[in-house]
């Protein structure tokens, strides 16, 4: 592939990575909505067929747990809100490691 046809691989791409973030960003904004409105059901039906490409999206995985504890599924809850605490363990462990080497 020469030069040009790289470049444009690369743009398309880019491009449409775009276009699935805000898809993504439009349907967590859904489901917020639908949460705030009192309408968890309707928000987990929403969120969970997305689960396999979403998952570990602490965003996503937020919005799921509550979607499914309100709606009474408290195991899917657990594993949604435990990625979610994964994300800040990790984080926090980052946070505590720049701390010691004086960086922060």
């Amino acid at each position: 592939m020469n030069s040009i046809g790289k470049w444009f691989a690369m743009v398309a791409l880019l491009l449409l990575s775009g276009s699935v973030l805000a898809a993504e960003d439009g349907l967590l904004a859904q489901a917020d909505k639908l949460l705030k409105g009192g309408k968890a059901k309707e928000a987990y039906v929403l969120l969970e067929p997305h689960q396999s490409e979403l998952a570990g999206d602490q965003n996503y995985d937020y919005l799921l747990g509550i979607a499914a504890l309100d709606s009474g599924k408290p195991n899917e809850a657990i594993f949604a809100l435990e990625r979610v605490l994964d994300h800040f363990v990790v984080a926090m462990g980052q946070t505590l490691s720049f701390a010691e080497k004086g960086l922060i």
